[in-house]
């Protein structure tokens, strides 16, 4: 009973001390986002994701090109707080995978004079793939959403448009 009693507590300290370094893990990951702004490509992946569907072709063809980009910028610009912080968390798992929280810390705090700098340069392709792994549902949903408030304005301008504009009483 007592050896019984003594592996328990063995694999509950065991098991603490495994969350208390994900944790730090992962705080190190978030930090180290947060201080390098590593996820401020989310709007420009989105415009990038939004220019290839047929939704943006067809408002292309109502607005003309640089009031088309201008329309979507504007729009997920509005709907990306809503998924930044997701992206974020996913970003810092993507890395916490690939570093050591002391190397995040450093990468943070000295940026390209970290002696970890190499490596953070050097996992970028893996990171991308975790990260893309990670965070393509999440991209589609925001591009879909953005594409949704673009395409609404354009129907609604059309439809101004075609009942004459707005008529003053």
């Amino acid at each position: 009973m007592r050896i019984g009693r003594i592996v328990g507590l063995a694999l509950f300290l065991l098991f603490s001390a495994s969350i208390s370094f994900a944790d730090e893990t992962q705080d190190a990951a978030q930090s180290m986002v947060t201080t390098l702004g590593l996820g401020t490509n989310l709007g420009s992946l989105g415009l990038q994701a939004a220019k290839r569907m047929t939704t943006y072709a067809i408002i292309v063809r109502q607005l003309g090109e640089a009031k088309a980009e201008a329309l979507v910028k504007e729009e997920l610009g509005r709907v990306q707080p809503k998924y930044q912080k997701q992206w974020n968390d996913n970003l810092a798992l993507s890395y916490a995978e690939f570093f050591e929280p002391a190397e995040m810390q450093s990468i943070a705090s000295e940026r390209q004079t970290s002696q970890h700098f190499a490596k953070f340069i050097n996992k970028q392709p893996e990171v991308g793939q975790s990260m893309q792994g990670r965070s393509k549902d999440l991209l589609i949903a925001f591009v879909v959403d953005g594409m949704k408030g673009a395409l609404t304005k354009v129907a609604n301008e059309a439809q101004q448009g075609a009942s004459g504009g707005s008529q003053k009483p």
